[in-house]
């Protein structure tokens, strides 16, 4: 909420901390994760990374499965990034 970078070289604290951000932004639509139609995350090591963001992420999401991608990148916004989500919701 501050702007400071969490997490830093720590895949589990960056997934916990983005998803929470994802929380916030849907809240302020009005909508909660059963909204969620679609998921991306970008991953800069998706070899190394993918086990344990998707086992926070099937945590977060509990029984609801929305459709989704998984993409491996190269780097992204500041190099200590590790994660990004990008999300689709629908609102009732």
């Amino acid at each position: 909420m501050q702007g400071a970078f969490i997490g830093e070289g720590d895949i589990e604290t960056q997934t916990r901390q983005t998803l929470d951000n994802l929380d916030r932004v849907l809240a302020g639509f009005g909508v909660t994760k059963s909204n969620l139609a679609y998921v991306e995350i970008y991953l800069t090591n998706a070899q190394e990374h993918f086990e344990p963001c998707i086992k926070l992420f099937k945590e977060y999401v509990g029984q609801h499965r929305p459709a989704g991608s998984l993409i491996g990148v190269t780097y992204l916004a500041f190099p200590e990034q590790l994660i990004e989500i990008s999300a689709v919701a629908h609102t009732d």
